[in-house]
């Protein structure tokens, strides 16, 4: 008995259009692994944001003069093995080098750490005791699961007593 083998078909782009909910961060990742590994082409690619900016939570808007507001900052670190693999596939503007590439010269030229998690009264504080009672760890760990619709329109304030807004947990968010 002989087996003959085949070579699987070269892709076929079918066209079909792919429309991704927000401009954030997950949808621009989705966008670029269907590019890289899924053969969809980019222009079949369609990001819908309903607001202004793009960038969900990791938007960021201002200018040299008046400051920059970047809402959702992250500091990256080695450890972010799947954003630095698809950023290695995504060349920088100028095609010189990856993303990945140019995030780890920023990282070796600009050297960026967090010496403190917390300001208070002019005062750092570097590793902030939270302050949350079992009552505040049982309610964020509940609404952490409750679905939304549960919640019927209460407020931060209807779900914790005074005492949470008092803690270095919620200083803190």
């Amino acid at each position: 008995m002989s087996v003959t083998l085949q070579m699987p078909p070269e892709p076929v782009h079918d066209r079909s259009k792919i429309y991704l909910i927000g401009g954030g961060i997950a949808s621009m990742a989705a966008a670029a692994f269907m590019i890289r590994d899924g053969d969809i082409l980019g222009p079949d690619i369609t990001i819908l944001e309903a607001l202004d900016a793009i960038g969900g939570s990791l938007d960021a808007a201002g200018s040299s003069d008046t400051g920059y507001v970047l809402r959702g900052g992250r500091m990256f670190e080695s450890k972010y093995l799947c954003t630095f693999d698809l950023f290695a596939s995504i060349p920088t503007l100028d095609d010189s080098k990856s993303v990945t590439q140019e995030i780890v010269d920023w990282n070796n030229t600009i050297e960026t750490s967090s010496k403190s998690r917390l300001f208070e009264d002019g005062h750092r504080h570097t590793a902030p005791e939270f302050g949350l009672s079992e009552r505040h760890i049982l309610t964020i760990e509940r609404l952490a699961l409750e679905p939304e619709r549960l919640l019927n329109g209460t407020s931060i304030e209807d779900q914790f007593d005074a005492s949470f807004f008092k803690t270095n947990f919620w200083l803190m968010w």
